[in-house]
């Protein structure tokens, strides 16, 4: 009879630890937000930070000094994959370019980009207005970015530019992270 209380409690400890299975949540880990060179650009970040708000969950706090007002005519995206050892060592794993309508698709509503372009004073589209741009507590909408399919705990290193027209850099950031489960 012991031992068939000992079976019963060791299945029961079994059972019991696999329903209570910890979740788990894909996180982009920032670890580089900022300028991506020191280029002559008409919206230069002024400052740039990664803020660890707990254990696996980081935020971008950012301001833009925007020096005359302009239509953004062009943006292009890099994305590249890296050893997380070596972030020097990378392959380019999606590169994409927008020619029309840049503004409206950076200020639109429910995309991955969103939380991080909540801009204060909001972006008017389609002349951006001169004027000094804050980011408080951006982030990425990571339902959105599973579509993309990054691998997990690879380095992501994004390069994001935008250009006035005749080909005038407007903006050029930078931003490194891992992709990775955590659980919650």
């Amino acid at each position: 009879m012991r031992c068939l209380l000992l079976a019963i409690a060791v299945c029961l400890r079994a059972t019991t630890g696999q329903a209570a299975a910890v979740a788990q949540r894909d996180l982009l880990v920032v670890d580089r937000f900022g300028n991506c060179d020191n280029s002559e650009r008409i919206a230069p970040l002024i400052s740039a930070e990664v803020v660890t708000l707990k254990p696996g969950i980081t935020v971008v706090r950012a301001s833009a000094n925007i020096s005359k007002e302009v239509d953004q005519n062009l943006l292009e995206v890099e994305t590249f994959i890296c050893d997380i050892q070596a972030h020097d060592s990378c392959v380019q794993f999606l590169n994409w370019k927008k020619d029309t309508g840049v503004c409206a698709m950076a200020t639109a509503k429910g995309m991955l980009w969103s939380p991080l372009f909540n801009v204060r004073p909001p972006l008017r589209c389609p002349v951006i207005a001169k004027g000094l741009y804050h980011i408080e507590n951006g982030t990425f909408d990571m339902n959105k970015m599973q579509m993309i399919s990054l691998p997990k705990n690879k380095y992501v290193r994004i390069k994001i530019s935008t250009f006035a027209p005749k080909k005038i850099p407007y903006l050029c950031v930078i931003m490194g992270g891992i992709f990775r489960s955590v659980k919650v």
